[in-house]
């Protein structure tokens, strides 16, 4: 059967209706071919994209489906598709074939019965994402198999870049070994049981110091379908569970639109790959800027209601909002609230759900490393105290290991910011803001009562020997 898909909005240029088609294709899933007016696909899978309208629909995730008709003879079935249009959502209307008609109808009713708000009302939630990324410099001293993997549900891979003239993925030898490792560690059986689900492990493409050439890649189209077909060969090679892209950042809105392309065709493809290999689809995330808009610059927005389609949840980095770069004074990096500025976690992940990202699709990122300052005058050790330059640690960077040994030896005062949500330390002309076991415990408790899909550090090794911040993060979300 094919799906017309006519213009919604008719100012929007051809590539914005290919995004139209993108996200009806990925709401289908198998089957669907997307051409260049209509979808194309079978029986099953308008009767799966069905189910995973009405899911969507009872779950309020109206960023995708609006609503589904169907008339009194189960013979039409009408979908309003929001996929990322202001203005008009896009109608769909189609017939299923009369010869297996009764079978269809059965199972259409039984899909609506099931997906019904009622029903769904008393459905358990999704379990939290409680996630890591592995950094692999950290290798020699906190090895994948050193993980506690209790305290984890996902483990990030961190990272792989992407190779500037093929645009494929580059997989050295060291990496070859480490993934090996790392798969095999976050999959092994884990002594808690059965009251502890498998650990996902993903593969973290790009980075911050990343040489990878997202710009270029994500404009062209052969470049695009090549890194794609590469990341999922690599993560099917490596036995892994998912993907992240670590763009930082896209620079203005071409790219933003270009990002936005590129998350839709890789999530298609993997569909398309996961229906034609009978495995399980693979994840894909984002790590992301912690407001949905850059508040610096062109003040340039992400394409949200793009990535919410495309993308099973984002990663977003509520840290290092102040640092070397800026040494008159002291400063919370990962603060969850500044009543001065916007520059704050809980800003930025309210940015985040006003702009259309569901709120389970948005993953608090906390920081288990502090920054540092050497204060102009010992006497004033406040936040915002004056001071003339970076404090210990590499460029004014302590890991939290390094914090926690930093204000034993240094017999540092140690304080907890009540409004900021936020610990530091001084002593001497000594100053290092950071999380600790308490900061994290309160903004997981925020987390959850904005109905977050959870949280994730940056990074696994960074901790202190007991694992108390990420240990307290675990217990404060609750299983």
């Amino acid at each position: 059967m094919t799906l017309p898909l006519g213009r919604a909005c008719s100012d929007r240029e051809e590539e914005e209706e290919r995004h139209h088609r993108l996200a009806v294709a990925a709401l289908l899933g198998r089957e669907a071919v997307v051409s260049d007016r209509d979808v194309t696909c079978g029986a099953e899978a308008a009767l799966l994209g069905l189910e995973a309208a009405h899911a969507a629909v009872a779950a309020d995730d109206h960023h995708l489906v609006s609503d589904v008709d169907f008339n009194k003879r189960f013979e039409t079935y009408k979908l309003r598709v929001r996929p990322w249009c202001w203005y008009f959502p896009v109608m769909l209307e189609f017939e299923l074939p009369t010869m297996a008609a009764w079978k269809e109808h059965i199972a259409f009713f039984l899909l609506f019965l099931f997906f019904s708000p009622s029903v769904t009302a008393y459905r358990a939630p999704d379990p939290a994402i409680k996630a890591g990324y592995w950094p692999t410099w950290t290798f020699s001293y906190s090895p994948p198999s050193s993980v506690d993997r209790s305290l984890f549900t996902h483990l990030f891979y961190a990272f792989v870049q992407v190779e500037s003239s093929t645009f494929r993925l580059n997989v050295t030898a060291d990496d070859d070994l480490m993934l090996r490792n790392f798969s095999a560690a976050a999959h092994a059986p884990r002594n808690r049981g059965l009251t502890h689900p498998p650990v996902k492990a993903l593969l973290s493409i790009g980075g911050g110091d990343s040489d990878s050439a997202f710009s270029i890649l994500a404009a062209r189209a052969s470049a695009r379908a090549a890194f794609i077909d590469s990341t999922i060969a690599v993560a099917r090679r490596y036995d892994l569970d998912g993907l992240d892209l670590d763009w930082e950042f896209p620079r203005d809105a071409g790219e933003m639109s270009d990002l936005a392309t590129l998350l839709l065709e890789w999530r298609a493809e993997a569909e398309r790959e996961a229906a034609t290999t009978g495995r399980p689809r693979l994840l894909l995330t984002a790590a992301v800027y912690f407001a949905s808009q850059f508040l610096l610059g062109d003040g340039r927005s992400y394409p949200v209601p793009q990535m919410a389609a495309a993308l099973d949840w984002i990663n977003v980095m509520c840290y290092d909002f102040h640092g070397s770069w800026d040494t008159s004074a002291t400063g919370e990096h990962a603060a969850w609230y500044d009543p001065r500025s916007n520059i704050s976690g809980s800003y930025g992940v309210d940015s985040w759900v006003a702009a259309g990202m569901p709120a389970k699709q948005v993953v608090l990122g906390m920081p288990l490393y502090g920054r540092t300052w050497e204060l102009r005058n010992a006497a004033e050790h406040g936040v915002g105290a004056p001071a003339v330059a970076v404090g210990p640690g590499d460029n004014g960077v302590l890991l939290y290991s390094e914090v926690v040994d930093f204000n034993r030896n240094n017999n540092a005062t140690v304080v907890h910011d009540q409004v900021l949500t936020a610990a530091y330390s001084y002593a001497g002309t000594s100053w290092i803001g950071y999380d600790d076991a308490w900061s994290v415990a309160r903004k997981v408790g925020f987390a959850r009562r904005r109905r977050l899909g959870g949280y994730f550090f940056w990074a696994i090794g960074y901790d202190d020997s007991r694992q108390s911040v990420t240990r307290s993060a675990w217990h404060a979300w609750g299983r």
